[in-house]
């Protein structure tokens, strides 16, 4: 039985070389704490080193069983992905931890 669940989600962009946009980075970053701007312009170009600079940062950050990348057009349920994971795949875990991004 799954005991409990602890998932933390962030939002993750790089930089703009508008200022306009880069101090509103900064303020929605420091406001909600959920945001997270990497070193690298945010371009379609650059989604590589975007998800490169995702998996360093969460794991140099967080212990996890399971990282996530969701892009913001798709719906994830976390309770039927956990209820998968702990069946069928870590059967003896007793705790859900997770990075969802």
């Amino acid at each position: 039985a799954v005991v409990s669940t602890q998932s933390t989600g962030f939002f993750v962009c790089g930089t703009s070389s508008d200022p306009l946009i880069q101090g509103a980075l900064r303020s929605e970053a420091a406001q909600h704490g959920d945001l997270l701007v990497g070193d690298y312009e945010d371009s379609y170009e650059n989604l590589v080193y975007k998800t490169i600079w995702l998996l360093r940062y969460a794991v140099e950050r967080f212990q996890f069983d399971y990282m996530m990348k969701v892009d913001d057009d798709t719906f994830l349920n976390q309770n039927l992905l956990f209820d998968f994971l702990y069946k069928y795949i870590k059967p003896n875990y007793n705790t859900r931890t997770s990075v969802i991004t």
